[in-house]
């Protein structure tokens, strides 16, 4: 696999080298529909993906449909639905807030978001530093 994202014990997200996305219920693998490099789930269900294309996909849980939102990314993070981060491939962070991107400072080539949601972790590839930013 090359992306994981765990909601539960029972609800495991990844996608492989081909960029079809699977989930885990607990007892199999089954594959869903929706094509992605990176797949990230937040605390209330919330699925975010970023496809080859860089184009960024959101559903509310497993069974929902996927719907395109603005923005181009590499890596995206989800806390819920109102509380995401993403990285583009120029290496800027970007907060979503109240429907838009917001930019914020620094640069990384990888985010994620601990259960709070005031804040992100990220990876810088020139320097391979981790930093703590405010969301």
């Amino acid at each position: 696999m090359n992306s994981l994202a765990v909601h539960s014990n029972s609800s495991v997200y990844a996608t492989n080298a081909a960029h079809q996305i699977f989930h885990w219920d607990g007892h199999k693998w089954t594959q869903i529909d929706g094509a992605a490099t990176q797949i990230a789930v937040g605390k209330d269900g919330t699925v975010a993906c970023v496809n080859s294309g860089g184009q960024i996909f959101v559903r509310a849980g497993l069974h929902a449909p996927w719907q395109q939102i603005s923005g181009a990314a590499t890596q995206i993070a989800v806390h819920m639905k109102d509380a995401m981060a993403c990285v583009n491939s120029a290496g800027n962070i970007f907060a979503w807030h109240n429907g838009n991107w917001h930019q914020a400072p620094g640069a990384a080539n990888w985010i994620t978001m601990p259960r709070g949601h005031q804040e992100v972790w990220v990876t810088h590839a020139p320097t391979q530093s981790v930093h703590r930013h405010k969301a």
